[in-house]
Order: structure tokens, then C-alpha cells, then sequence
């Protein structure tokens, strides 16, 4: 193939597209009936455990943030690293060693704490999960809003230092050779099975990365992450032991929710929007 353009001719040709469901804003989900639970949540994925032993109850919350690549560069129809995706990876890195600290070394809800990036065909986005035997899942949702709330103005005081090592961490481990051949080839087959052929992809989002100011991350952070930001697309996953769970329902356990109803995810994916897998001529990285 002579160049992208070519390549993404062939792709749309031969290749049948593949969609990733767009996330409601966070605030019309509080309006959208049983997909819903208590405002701030977004949409609410709930079920109770089948093991009537386990008395480990379980919350992730994922946001998503956009496209990991944006629009098509220039005329040679080519792509360009996402701004929005390196803001996003600097503040994952940021934000992950907190909320640990918060959530599992202060507050003790759970042994297993986890934050970072999700990727789903192209989509990306951030996720917390927290693994509790100790409290109540919509409890332990509420302590992780509590916990970016307050993360909201430690992010915003941290120093050029801090930041640019960060950057320069991130930057690094992207440019770093390939060790084997297979490695290698690994990596440019993915960009043939993206059908985004963008083989530079390693050296552009290390230059993102590296243009991304402390204002940027703040900015993704208040408007797609902050409960009650404009531009939040969330969801909330629960699941509730089954172990104990008639006690617990004073504390704050699904049943005493009544806008929590489990619902099926590939049924509450036909109600919903999707958001196009990204292509080379295409710009994803809008709102």
C-alpha cells in the first residue's frame, strides 16, 4: 500500500466496522429511568453474587474519555496523536498512587484497589475498582466520589517537578526499541487490525505527551472525571455478595435502592448510542 489513504480505502472496503457503545452524560443518566441509580452514579450496572460463601462485594466506576487518536493529519490522510489521550495518560498516573493510598491504605474498604486506563477498540477511558468485603458496594461508590473530590485541588497544586517527571516516565517507556522481531511486528499488525495504520504511533504520542501542561489535565479531569463535570460519561458496576446480604441492607446494601434495578449489559447496549470505532479520515476526539 503507497500510503494511509490507500490502506484506509482497502480497510473500509474489506473490513466490517466495529462500534463501541457511547456513555450517556452522567447527567441525563440520572433522568433515564431504571437504567439509573442515585444521581452522580451514571448509568448503574447491578447484580448479586451467585456464591453464597463469598463475602467479597465489588465496585469499578469507568469513565469514558474519548478516542485514542484524533483526527486524520493533513493531506496525506494520515493520523495524529490525541492531546486528550496523553492529558489522560498523565492523569491516570497522577491519580493512581492516591487513590490507593486513600482507598485501601487509609480507609481500608478492600485488599484489592485498582485505578488506571481502559482501552476498548479505540475507545479509552479511566476506571477505579475496589474489591471490599467490608462495605457495601454503592458505599464504597460513594467513597471514591469522596476521594476525587478531594483529589480535585491536590491535582491542581501539583508542581512543574512532579509533572515532568511524569511526562518524561510516560515519554520514555513509549520510545523504548523493541527488544525482538516479533515484538516489532506485533505492534505494526496491530495498527494493520485497527486498520488506523498509524506505525509511528509510539514517537507521536511521546511528543503529546510532552506538549501537555499541567492546565490540560486539570481541564479532562474537571470536565470528564469530577462528579457533576460537564462532560462525564460514567459508569457504575456493583456487584453485592451474596454472603450476608440481607444484614447489610441498613448499611447501604442494593436492596435498599430502588433505582438500582440489575439490568442485562448487551440489552442496555441496544438503548443506548454508539461512539464509531475511530478511522484514519475520520475526527473522533469531539465531545
Amino acid at each position: 500500500l503507497s500510503s494511509s489513504s490507500a490502506a484506509s480505502d482497502v480497510y473500509k472496503r474489506q473490513v466490517p466496522r466495529r462500534v463501541v457503545t457511547r456513555v450517556p452524560l452522567a447527567s441525563a443518566a440520572a433522568r433515564s429511568g431504571p437504567r439509573s441509580g442515585p444521581a452522580g452514579l451514571g448509568v448503574v450496572l447491578a447484580a448479586r453474587g451467585r456464591n453464597r460463601d463469598e463475602k467479597n462485594g465489588a465496585t469499578q466506576v469507568f469513565w469514558q474519555v474519548g478516542a485514542r487518536r484524533a483526527r486524520a493529519g493533513g493531506s496525506s490522510g494520515g493520523t495524529v496523536a490525541s492531546a486528550r489521550y496523553a492529558a489522560l495518560e498523565v492523569l491516570a498516573q497522577l491519580l493512581e498512587q492516591p487513590a490507593y493510598s486513600t482507598l485501601r491504605t487509609k480507609e481500608q474498604l478492600g485488599y484489592a484497589v485498582g485505578a488506571g486506563i481502559s482501552e476498548v477498540d479505540g475507545a479509552v477511558g479511566m476506571f477505579i475498582a475496589v474489591q471490599s468485603a467490608v462495605a457495601p458496594p454503592l458505599a464504597v461508590a460513594a467513597r471514591i466520589d469522596a476521594f476525587l473530590r478531594d483529589f480535585d485541588s491536590e491535582l491542581a497544586k501539583t508542581s512543574s517537578v512532579q509533572l515532568g517527571t511524569v511526562v518524561v516516565s510516560l515519554a520514555r517507556a513509549k520510545r523504548e526499541k523493541a527488544r525482538r522481531l516479533a515484538q516489532q511486528a506485533g505492534r505494526f499488525w496491530l495498527e494493520v487490525a485497527r486498520g488506523e495504520y498509524l506505525f509511528s504511533r509510539a514517537e507521536e504520542e511521546a511528543a503529546a505527551l510532552e506538549r501537555v501542561q499541567l492546565d490540560d489535565v486539570v481541564r479532562l479531569y474537571r470536565e470528564r472525571i469530577l462528579p457533576g463535570g460537564a462532560s462525564v460519561r460514567r459508569i457504575t458496576a456493583l456487584v453485592e455478595p451474596a454472603a450476608g446480604a440481607a444484614a447489610r441492607r441498613e448499611e447501604g446494601g442494593l436492596a435498599n435502592v430502588a433505582d438500582v434495578t440489575p439490568v442485562d449489559p448487551l440489552a442496555l447496549r441496544e438503548t443506548l448510542g454508539v461512539l464509531a470505532r475511530p478511522r484514519v479520515d475520520e475526527d473522533v476526539d469531539g465531545p
